[in-house]
């Protein structure tokens, strides 16, 4: 509107004018306000979009790291068992050789006892022989006297 059409218009009208243009300003300012709020949303929405994206990506070096750890971990149990088992196979081996030893040394001094008592038991000979020539656990021929 013109001034002078302001100027003519009565008192009534220009405060129910005012009243018109109060609530369009209320209702502007209202729908103000509501952009401003999607608009913060949205910015919270990206802010979060961000910090999700953010958070994952350290997720993910974390397991990483735990992957490899395990990896580490696993290789570690791994050659710890193939040493254990490298030691104990040739400590039964030792045990089975030593085992086979006594064996021949008992069937040694069996032998020398009974000549030494001037005995001569065929049994006792045959024992003898029959032991000399059982094979060990290792499936080898114990070593020693071949009679």
């Amino acid at each position: 509107m013109d001034d002078k059409k302001l100027r003519k218009i009565s008192k009534k009208e220009l405060l129910e004018l005012l009243l018109s243009q109060a609530k369009r300003i209320e209702e502007l300012e209202q729908e103000l306000d509501m952009a401003i709020k999607k608009l913060d949303s949205r910015e919270i929405i990206i802010n979060e979009v961000g910090s999700l994206a953010e958070a994952s990506m350290r997720l993910n070096e974390i397991f990483e790291v735990a992957q490899k750890t395990a990896d580490q971990y696993m290789y570690n149990i791994e050659k710890r068992c193939q040493k254990l088992e490298a030691d104990t196979e040739a400590k039964c081996q030792m045990r089975e050789t030593k085992a086979d030893e006594y064996v021949l040394e008992a069937e040694e001094k069996v032998k020398s006892l009974s000549k030494k008592r001037g005995r001569k038991d065929k049994n006792t000979d045959k024992d003898v022989t029959k032991r000399s020539k059982v094979k060990g656990k290792t499936g080898k021929r114990i070593k020693g006297k071949e009679s």
